[in-house]
């Protein structure tokens, strides 16, 4: 049976994710438990780091980098579930960004630019990745 062609964009998506979880994943197992104190800016970041802990906040930060891996290859192999992986965590991303978005619009009164620029991003993903064309290499 013969693969179709990977086109490029879905090549960089997936060696991105591939590439930047390997890194990611060897900075952080070499950082976190070395460091004294971990800085954090707001009171949910605070208090997720307070529950955690040091070995917690790594932990978590591996799964999403092995997450972030396994959707790569899932990428790069033109896997379904990888497909079905990007989806997910992109509507997931989509949706943190809107909610965090709103709520600093309801709350302080500012506009978060960052929280919609981001909201686009991960919307580009959902609009290329489900054009017909490129959704029907993932089988």
């Amino acid at each position: 049976m013969s693969r179709a062609k990977r086109p490029k964009l879905v090549s960089f998506v997936a060696g991105w994710l591939i590439v930047c979880s390997a890194v990611g994943a060897l900075v952080f197992s070499i950082v976190i438990p070395s460091v004294t104190s971990i800085q954090t800016d707001g009171e949910l970041a605070q208090s997720i780091v307070a529950a955690l802990g040091r070995y917690g906040l790594l932990t978590v930060t591996l799964v999403v980098y092995a997450f972030a891996g396994a959707t790569g290859y899932g990428l790069w192999t033109l896997r379904r579930w990888g497909w079905v992986a990007l989806m997910a965590a992109s509507t997931l991303l989509v949706t943190v960004c809107i909610v965090v978005g709103a709520q600093s619009a309801f709350r302080a009164h500012v506009f978060d630019w960052a929280a919609w620029i981001n909201s686009l991003v991960f919307d580009w993903h959902l609009y290329y990745f489900n054009r017909r064309r490129i959704k029907g290499l993932f089988v």
